[in-house]
């Protein structure tokens, strides 16, 4: 028989290591929207609202309200350089993204996790 994985819960606090959580937040919205359960646009307004959650939890600072004028004059460090300019990419592609699927939408939240540093 398989012992039980002992799961420890770090909290939000470990965005940059626990990227878990953000794939199952990103995959419910996938998932959701797949089955019938939401609707498109609503499901892209969720994807962006879970990539600003998740930069507002890695980096301390508050996002979640912010305009995409408001991310690009952040001013840049040598420590915030790369992941700001990976959100304002990834919340400028999820608003005019007509192109994009919902599934492509995740994919591109799931990538800013994974290359947040």
């Amino acid at each position: 028989t398989l012992k039980p994985t002992k799961k420890t819960n770090r909290g939000r606090h470990d965005a940059s290591t626990g990227t878990s959580i953000w794939h199952e937040r990103i995959n419910d919205v996938v998932d959701r929207h797949a089955n019938g359960d939401l609707g498109r646009e609503e499901a892209f307004a969720l994807l962006a609202s879970i990539a600003r959650d998740f930069v507002s939890t890695a980096t301390g600072s508050d996002v979640r309200n912010q305009t995409l004028t408001d991310i690009e004059a952040t001013p840049r460090t040598t420590g915030n350089q790369h992941g700001l300019t990976l959100l304002r990419q990834t919340i400028e592609a999820l608003y005019p993204a007509r192109e994009a699927t919902v599934e492509q939408a995740g994919e591109w939240v799931a990538n800013l996790v994974e290359r947040w540093r």
